[in-house]
């Protein structure tokens, strides 16, 4: 490639902020003819332009395959013993967001980049669960996930499932989940449902 070109390719790269090496190689190859063969050849010239691909560090995560194997055991036996009139159902938040997300991208390696954060709501707050045998799902959204809004999830289980006997929930370790009013709430005359702690896979 000609200084000019190569001049061409930064600025264009420094806007585009292209995700890959294909996309910058099929810009070559419409804006100059020019067809790169090999991956190495066009990395190289990016770098000797000063250009990089930005990548963000990897946390590992630490599972325990002992634990897995033990919770999926005693979840297939609570399965495999299950009365016509129960059902099991595994409960969680979520919290999406409406927002501009950075992605991986090749950009001057003296730049700082920086994206605009979008207006307006940034999040919502789902309490779910979900019935991993047949998909079934409830779902409610609100304010603030915490201990009030974990007894609206559970009543709305229950309303679900009118006709079922007992209906067993599994929740995580989150201190909402287990409250103090969530327990009381558990032990009110003709409750039906019945929570499993899933503290014990919180590190699975």
């Amino acid at each position: 490639m000609s200084g000019e070109q190569q001049e061409k390719l930064k600025a264009w790269v420094a806007v585009a902020l292209p995700r890959s090496t294909r996309q910058i190689g099929a810009w070559i190859e419409k804006e100059f003819g020019l067809v790169y063969a090999g991956r190495s050849g066009l990395i190289a010239l990016l770098h000797r332009l000063g250009l990089e691909y930005h990548k963000p560090q990897v946390i590992p995560r630490k599972l325990n395959e002992e634990k897995q194997k033990a919770f999926i055991a005693a979840y297939e036996n609570l399965l495999n013993s299950l009365s016509d009139d129960e059902a099991v159902l595994f409960a969680d938040a979520v919290h999406p967001t409406h927002a501009a997300r950075p992605a991986n991208c090749w950009a001057p390696s003296q730049e700082n980049l920086a994206i605009e954060q979008t207006s307006g709501r940034q999040r919502i707050n789902i309490h779910g669960a979900v019935d991993l045998e047949t998909g079934q799902t409830r779902m409610i959204e609100v304010e603030t996930v915490d201990a009030a809004s974990t007894i609206r999830l559970l009543t709305a289980i229950e309303t679900l499932y009118p006709m079922l006997a007992l209906i067993h929930v599994f929740l995580d370790n989150a201190r909402y989940h287990h409250a103090k009013i969530v327990q009381e709430w558990l032990t009110q005359p003709g409750r039906r449902i019945r929570c499993t702690s899933s503290r014990r896979i919180a590190h699975i």
